[in-house]
């Protein structure tokens, strides 16, 4: 493998990375399937000023059962996710089948209509402290994430309609908050969009500076307020629920414990909430022999699809085996030493940043046996099913109106699992060796370090004769459907030839990088 990476390393040293200064909204120009998930609107009692078909009623709540039937999205080995629960660290925790309730009354909101009752609330009247789950930017009719998404959205109403406070978490660099049940049993983590790192109401000191306006978000190549979407990314990437990412959504929530001390008013705010996982231990407390190597390889896989720039020991969970078919106990000894235990990734707003800022891929699993392990025969068979046009059609399809991710993020998916495809099936690599073309040498001083294999490979790729060729293209049908030559990252549904094209030839050039310099000779 040291070989193999100076072999590809050598006749792409000369070149340095450029970025691609225009970035565009993702937005595929394909046939939208199946598996999408429903709009929901749950909500507290509310003032007679807000509108009434925003309200369910906690009383009375019904199901639709007009729902269409779902269509398969991508191949067959991936079925319905199973459903999970996600979080932080807590060393109590109980479960109580009281706070169990029904079916949801799944009536689609406009966003239009979101926003309206958003921008009303904040000019009339306090907000209703409820939840409201986006709807996905197109309505099929999906009984697969409705069924995940509405259990947790009730499970959060309940509390917050019994006026159960969020909790703040200290530990981290953003706003998030643990949401709680009626009976103030922990069921999900928020993390508001406007309160992430450098976002307008970010709680902590990570605020943009003045002088330097033009800083990206907490990682290179993601905006601020562009991690919660990414969170929602990763669940419904996870295929199968292949490596048990917690369910996560898009909702809009009210409530006075939020931060707004940058906003003029109260208002609703906009965010990924996640499923809590009972547990005790994060993989920084406990010895890596206690890991499957199936659980490893698993989030290995996420990781490298996703390009995760933010893989660490506090963001996989460790839990019982058990604990994930019943939730009756949420702790772990220290008398289990030695026995094996399941793997929950979390944290994934640092995930698929933009195609040209791949610096700070970093992956903790790297340098673990089981990672160096040779893939199983069930993770060669799921890598093999795997599509990049699929997955981004059921984003597409599954995301809601106005949450898209940037073209060059959806570039990073192509790119990503192409490279994931190439070195497992047919170069028999393993997730070790794959890291390792995707992370730089070190750790610590990224910026000061050479390009990674990967980056050096990109970097090639963009500036290739056929592929600015193409985006010249690309740039003059953006210019006719009224956009800017220049802005890669406006947020648009409609897509043209001139995107398929330039992704087309971006790849079978990226392929060709892939097999010139990584093929041993």
């Amino acid at each position: 493998m040291v070989a193999a990476k100076q072999l590809a390393t050598e006749p792409l040293r000369q070149q340095l990375p450029p970025s691609i200064s225009s970035r565009t909204t993702l937005s595929v120009s394909a046939e939208i399937v199946g598996n999408i998930m429903q709009s929901i609107s749950i909500s507290a009692a509310r003032s007679p000023a807000t509108k009434a078909q925003h309200v369910v009623s906690s009383s009375k709540v019904t199901s639709n059962t007009s729902l269409p039937p779902a269509a398969p999205i991508v191949a067959k080995l991936f079925k319905t996710p199973q459903c999970a629960t996600g979080g932080q660290n807590v060393s109590k925790v109980h479960n109580d089948l009281s706070d169990t309730v029904s079916s949801l009354n799944l009536q689609p909101i406009p966003r239009q209509e979101l926003i309206k009752s958003v921008d009303s609330n904040a000019k009339n009247t306090q907000p209703a402290i409820s939840i409201e789950v986006l709807k996905p930017g197109v309505y099929t009719g999906s009984s697969v994430y409705t069924e995940e998404i509405s259990l947790l959205a009730n499970q959060v109403q309940t509390g917050l309609q019994a006026r159960v406070a969020p909790i703040p978490i200290d530990d981290c660099t953003g706003g998030v908050y643990y949401l709680r049940t009626k009976n103030r049993r922990l069921t999900a983590v928020f993390k508001p969009a406007d309160e992430e790192p450098y976002a307008l109401n970010n709680p902590k000191s990570f605020q943009k500076p003045e002088q330097a306006p033009s800083v990206s978000g907490i990682r290179q190549g993601i905006a601020p307020e562009d991690a919660a979407v990414r969170e929602a990314v990763a669940y419904l990437l996870d295929h199968q629920h292949f490596a048990k990412v917690p369910t996560t959504m898009l909702a809009s929530l009210y409530h006075p414990a939020f931060h707004y001390h940058a906003s003029e008013s109260l208002h609703r705010k906009i965010g990924s909430v996640q499923a809590y996982v009972p547990h005790q231990d994060t993989a920084d407390d406990v010895g890596v022999s206690m890991f499957r190597a199936s659980d490893v390889q698993a989030i290995a896989m996420l990781d490298i699809r996703l390009a995760n720039q933010d893989r660490h020991g506090g963001n996989i969970l460790v839990v019982e085996p058990t604990a994930l078919v019943s939730s009756t106990s949420g702790t772990m000894t220290k008398a289990q030493t030695g026995k094996q235990v399941s793997l929950i990734p979390i944290d994934h707003g640092a995930c698929l940043p933009r195609v040209s800022a791949l610096s700070e891929t970093c992956f903790l699993w790297l340098f673990w046996p089981q990672a160096k392990q040779p893939f199983s025969r069930a993770a060669l068979e799921y890598i093999a099913a795997l599509d990049a046009h699929h997955d981004l059609q059921l984003l597409e399809a599954n995301l809601p109106s106005g949450h898209h991710l940037e073209r060059e993020a959806a570039l990073t998916l192509h790119v990503c699992t192409a490279l994931l495809k190439f070195c497992s099936l047919d170069l028999k690599m393993t997730a070790h060796d794959i890291g390792m073309l995707m992370c730089r040498d070190e750790i610590v001083s990224q910026k000061d370090l050479s390009p990674s294999v990967l980056e050096m490979m990109v970097a090639s790729t963009l500036i290739d004769a056929a592929v600015l060729k193409s985006e010249v293209l690309l740039r003059l049908e953006d210019k006719q459907r009224g956009m800017q030559a220049v802005a890669f990252n406006k947020q648009t549904q409609a897509q043209g030839k001139a995107w398929s094209n330039y992704v087309a030839i971006f790849m079978q050039t990226f392929r060709r990088m892939l097999a010139s310099n990584l093929t041993a000779k």
